[in-house]
């Protein structure tokens, strides 16, 4: 018989335990098919026995007629049991004022909620203000490596030795780590998610059109990890598109970050300790998407190391930037309350990059973590002057930061 029960994903279970019963709303978000509804669904599980749960996904048909606030207000309120209630709400966004009916509960007591959304304005400025700050925020991201290697450990999509590569090569959405899947396959699966982001997201809700998401994305996916500016993206785009005005482009660059597709990463003065502008690099949130649009290519190998590698120290919760000392690029300045991790990234590691990978972390005189992160099988695992070199794979699920 099939284990239907969902693979846990317990940092955000462990996240969720801090908040649950405090009286504030509890809100999951990230980009569409992350594993949000799920990591609810065992939210749900985990608290059946403080009171009663009501669930409702909003984005499904039957639940059409709860779009509206008023109804679903009060088909809350009519099954809320007298010992308190655990409120479940899939997609809330697609509900025009919602945030009134999530005041109210909030305001009115016996019941503690929980809900999802697919794009960050549900924590715009003025809907916060509207909940009045009482929310927690759970950011929900693709599978890391160490969470594809649970899922392949239940459905068995590939032999453990592959995983990485398939990481690599088709990212983390949970939907491809639960069927055996050609590379056509992944790709086809994760354009679908791409194009339901673009019109739900975006068109739909900002009216984007299709084009200009689509052009500003594929240039953002060849681009990853270089060092530009929106002016510079603008001023490109608009030698291959006739009439691109220029705050329109902009706008769609925003709307892309609002969506969680793709993560703009700003460059750290660490001589000054100020930010730098307007430089910046853009990644994408899971690498699936970029070869879903662009094809896997070989030739962006060293590409791909750098964006799972910001990827994981994402999803460990520090706050990633570039880092400038002194006119040396560190790839990430990663900080997390008072830690900071340095981290150069090198598809390979040669005579000609030896010093940049090397010299520039050892120029940094003090006394945090520092790594060289690399897919070079003569560069497995040692230390030169103090900065900790291994492969990628062994970063990535390490307990080293």
């Amino acid at each position: 018989m099939t284990d239907l029960k969902p693979v846990p994903r317990d940092k955000y279970i462990e996240l969720v335990s801090e908040f649950i019963g405090n009286g504030s709303v509890k809100i999951f978000t990230g980009i569409r098919r992350s594993g949000k509804s799920t990591i609810m669904e065992l939210v749900s599980e985990m608290i059946s026995d403080r009171g009663k749960n009501i669930h409702v996904d909003l984005d499904l048909l039957s639940n059409d007629w709860l779009l509206d606030r008023f109804k679903l207000y009060e088909h809350i309120k009519e099954n809320m049991a007298a010992d308190g209630t655990n409120v479940f709400l899939d997609e809330v966004q697609n509900v025009p004022a919602w945030e009134t009916v999530i005041r109210s509960l909030i305001t009115e007591g016996g019941s503690d909620i929980y809900i999802t959304g697919s794009n960050s304005s549900l924590l715009s400025s003025e809907y916060s203000t509207k909940i009045a700050g009482r929310y927690n925020e759970i950011h929900v991201r693709p599978l890391s490596l160490r969470e594809c290697r649970l899922f392949n450990e239940k459905y068995g999509v590939c032999a453990e030795d592959a995983v990485f590569d398939r990481y690599v090569k088709y990212g983390g959405f949970p939907q491809v780590w639960k069927t055996p899947m050609s590379a056509r396959g992944a790709h086809a699966a994760i354009y679908d998610i791409y194009k339901s982001i673009v019109a739900k997201d975006l068109a739909e809700r900002y009216g984007d059109d299709f084009e200009t998401i689509d052009r500003t994305m594929r240039f953002v996916c060849d681009n990853i990890c270089s060092v530009t500016s929106l002016n510079r993206m603008y001023n490109h785009l608009s030698g291959e598109m006739r009439g691109l005005n220029k705050e329109r482009f902009y706008a769609v660059a925003g709307h892309l970050e609002e969506a969680y597709v793709i993560e703009r990463v700003r460059f750290l003065d660490l001589a000054g300790n100020r930010l730098l502008k307007p430089r910046y690099k853009f990644y994408v949130t899971d690498l699936g998407i970029k070869h879903a649009l662009m094809g896997y290519r070989d030739r962006d190998v060293g590409k791909h190391l750098e964006n799972i590698v910001f990827l994981e120290l994402r999803n460990r919760g520090y706050q990633v930037f570039a880092g400038d000392f002194k006119g040396k690029e560190v790839d990430f300045v990663a900080k997390r309350g008072d830690e900071t991790v340095y981290v150069q990234c090198a598809a390979r590691i040669t005579e000609g990059n030896f010093e940049r990978e090397f010299g520039n972390l050892g120029a940094i005189r003090d006394s945090y973590p520092k790594f060289v992160v690399t897919d070079d099988g003569h560069w497995a695992d040692g230390n030169v002057n103090g900065i900790r070199y291994l492969k990628a794979e062994k970063f990535l699920t390490s307990d080293l930061f």
